[in-house]
């Protein structure tokens, strides 16, 4: 495992200084035993669809030479915004007629895909190994709920779900 000063050198490098560890200590009590606990996740804020979006990802989780997975999570970026209405349209044929049949208020219409699309609000893209998850703002199609888009990293729809 590389010391976190080499990892931040790796990210700076490639990441133009944009990249920041964030680390989060916790105490957490593990088979009996009291233990300190350290979360880290490196992130940065870039343009897509047309956004202000957090990317990132947990070092702990990459099994691969760092300094190449950071390249792999550029040129998915890149894919991932060429892909916008693919992805979009996905979303919505697996979420649109939930929003119809169960989640409309008193009094609302039907919605169409147009309208449906147009609330989705990407906030922030998480990395994995071998897959990422878009997080969007729902628009309040589900009362505030996020939607999250996951794909493996061929470009496979893994799930397309509700959470919060």
């Amino acid at each position: 495992m590389l010391q976190n000063g080499h990892h931040m050198k790796l990210i700076n490098k490639i990441f133009g200084n944009e990249f920041k560890l964030h680390q989060q200590t916790t105490e957490a009590t593990v088979n009996g035993e009291s233990k300190t606990i350290t979360l880290k996740e490196y992130s940065k804020k870039v343009r897509m669809f047309g956004l202000s979006v957090t990317v990132a990802f947990d070092p702990e989780n990459v099994k691969i030479d760092l300094n190449e997975y950071i390249q792999q999570v550029e040129k998915k970026i890149k894919d991932i915004s060429k892909r916008k209405n693919q992805i979009e349209k996905r979303i919505s044929d697996k979420l649109l007629a939930l929003k119809n049949s169960t989640w409309l208020e008193e009094g609302e219409n039907k919605i169409d895909e147009k309208k449906f699309i147009n609330k989705l609000l990407l906030e922030s893209v998480q990395f994995h190994e071998d897959s990422f998850e878009l997080y969007f703002e729902d628009g309040n199609l589900f009362l505030g709920h996020t939607i999250i888009y996951s794909e493996d990293k061929n470009g496979n729809l893994i799930d397309v779900n509700i959470a919060g």
